[in-house]
């Protein structure tokens, strides 16, 4: 079963437009009856087709989807919202100023949209190149992804060369952790892991007990561990008095 897709806002408002003409159009009222027809659509209530609110259609919107949708081939297609022509172009931008706010934003990337702008009115204030409005302005950075950076806190000599310092050291950090197995260096997980870790644990616990052992002499390597034992021994069995 193949997941129901939610159709595009064009595709929606192209639906909900046919579904209000589309009556007249399969039952075309009599000659001289479409305005009374258009009136009866005109005061009934809708659903919006994207925030799902009530809504109504004037009367000149009704008759202009009608007869745009009897011509048509296609009604439903000429339904939809029109796509502008000059979408994603700004034909108020002329090349000139397109580059020099690229090159502004290039050398000052924290600058704001209302600084560049007032940037732009002083550059071309005496010339003859009409100037954009403020909204344009702003359209055209967001739309190149020319967002504003955050810049430095101090931009002098001393805090470049702070900064250039710093990326070294990190690059310089990042080599130096930078770990190479070779039989050197895997000498100690060798020694700790595996074998040779089960066979010397209970020579380590051995050698623990002796050392918590206030009787006997600290020595580095243990040689022998003698049982404790009595310095005095009977020589006879004990007797018991009757």
């Amino acid at each position: 079963m193949k997941p129901v897709k939610d159709p595009s806002q064009r595709d929606r408002w192209a639906r909900l437009r046919f579904l209000i003409i589309g009556p007249l159009m399969a039952a075309p009222p009599e000659a001289g009856k479409l305005y009374s027809a258009l009136e009866l659509l005109a005061a009934k209530t809708w659903r919006h087709p994207a925030t799902g609110l009530d809504v109504t259609f004037g009367l000149s919107s009704l008759q202009r989807w009608y007869y745009a949708a009897r011509k048509a081939a296609d009604p439903v297609a000429t339904l939809k919202n029109r796509v502008r022509g000059d979408i994603n172009r700004y034909p108020s931008l002329s090349q000139t100023v397109i580059d020099n706010l690229t090159q502004q934003y290039r050398e000052h990337p924290g600058w704001t949209v209302q600084l560049h702008f007032d940037n732009l009115c002083a550059t071309f204030k005496d010339s003859q190149i009409t100037l954009v409005s403020y909204p344009t302005v702003r359209r055209y950075l967001k739309a190149q992804g020319m967002f504003r950076q955050a810049r430095m806190q101090r931009a002098t000599a001393g805090a470049l060369a702070a900064r250039d310092h710093l990326e070294r050291l990190v690059v310089s950090s990042i080599k130096a952790i930078t770990y190479q197995v070779t039989p050197r260096s895997n000498l100690f997980q060798r020694n700790t892991t595996g074998d040779a870790l089960i066979s010397a644990m209970p020579l380590r616990m051995r050698c623990f007990r002796s050392s918590l052992d206030v009787t006997r002499m600290c020595r580095r390597n243990v040689r022998a561990i003698l049982e404790k034992a009595h310095s005095i021994k009977l020589s006879h069995e004990p007797c018991f008095g009757v």
